[in-house]
């Protein structure tokens, strides 16, 4: 039985050319959409919940986290850094990072004097111990 099968001469020869092409590195949008926002996984225990944010290349100073109205908010503003000119770059992005990110609260939880923060290796880990629910019950007599 014969197989038939179409042959591309050119299966390689342009990928050097297409890998250089300006405008294959020029889509802003499409890359914003995926790389602006950090992952984030969210795992929860018995006593806590604990909160891992993917932000690799920043240090524990660039990062915000504030509660307020039951709302974790996590942000992170770096602007750009003073360039050395001893390299010689073609083409230079590193250097800004904004972004931001907000989780509610499970109401009445959460020991908000409690948490605790920290970022290592480029995962920034917020731990949010629970508080134990004391469930109180009110006897009402009837007259």
């Amino acid at each position: 039985m014969n197989t038939l099968m179409r042959k591309n001469p050119d299966l390689f020869g342009g990928l050097m050319e297409n890998l250089w092409n300006e405008n294959n590195w020029n889509r802003p949008a499409e890359f914003k959409r995926h790389f602006s926002t950090p992952a984030v996984n969210i795992k929860e225990n018995e006593t806590e919940y604990q909160l891992e944010l993917a932000a690799p290349g920043l240090n524990k100073e660039d990062f915000n986290l504030e509660i307020k109205e039951g709302i974790l908010k996590l942000s992170v503003s770096k602007t750009k850094q003073e360039e050395e000119k001893t390299e010689n770059y073609t083409r230079k992005e590193f250097g800004f990072q904004k972004f931001e990110r907000n989780f509610a609260l499970p109401k009445n939880t959460i020991q908000l004097e409690n948490i605790q923060a920290n970022y290592e290796q480029g995962i920034l880990t917020v731990t949010l111990p629970k508080q134990e629910i004391k469930e109180t019950v009110t006897k009402v007599t009837v007259q």
